[in-house]
């Protein structure tokens, strides 16, 4: 579990450099993927082996038709493959068009971590948090995450949610609103 969830790692363990590691190398540890994938994209692009006009019409699938309009250039290429990518997703490589929400939510996670983990009693701030991130439900859940590690790590806190079933069906009514994401907006 400590290699799958920083989080928890962070809070079962109590030392930091786990997340400072991670901080440090998430960058390096997308960008192949994600390089070479909008490389590899613009040159089947550039010979064209892309073939949306003919896909749109076989399915009538709008969604494809809007790919053929992307800018497929080398240029494009190299700076979605190197930071576009990594803050606003990628048109031209659509199974990674989710990238930057996990990169920045993660980000997210490891700042929130260092800046607030240590401290005693942090049920509020996530409260806080949740309430200030709310306008961005992928960020949310992220937050819901560590809070989520947080309260699994704490003993004193299960003992709570044993002897009381309520706040057990509380937190988990938390989880599935939290969890709700936005239906993926697809171009117009």
């Amino acid at each position: 579990m400590d290699k799958i969830d920083p989080a928890y790692s962070f809070f079962s363990s109590g030392k930091s450099d786990f997340i400072v590691k991670q901080a440090c190398v998430r960058y390096f540890r997308f960008l192949p993927m994600l390089f070479a994938g909008c490389l590899i994209s613009a040159l089947l692009y550039r010979f064209s082996l892309y073939s949306f006009e003919r896909f749109y019409e076989a399915t009538e699938n709008s969604w494809i038709y809007t790919l053929g309009k992307l800018d497929y250039s080398f240029s494009t290429a190299f700076y979605g493959g190197l930071l576009d990518g990594f803050l606003h997703g990628t048109g031209i490589v659509t199974s990674l068009w989710c990238l930057h929400y996990l990169f920045l939510g993660s980000l997210l996670s490891y700042s929130i971590l260092m800046l607030y983990g240590k401290i005693k009693n942090r049920i509020p701030i996530y409260v806080i948090l949740c309430i200030f991130l709310y306008v961005e439900p992928t960020c949310l859940s992220f937050i819901a995450g560590i809070a989520a590690a947080d309260i699994s790590c704490s003993s004193k806190m299960n003992e709570k949610l044993k002897k009381n079933k309520i706040l057990s069906v509380i937190f988990l009514i938390i989880a599935l609103v939290t969890g709700n994401f936005p239906p993926v907006l697809l171009p117009s």
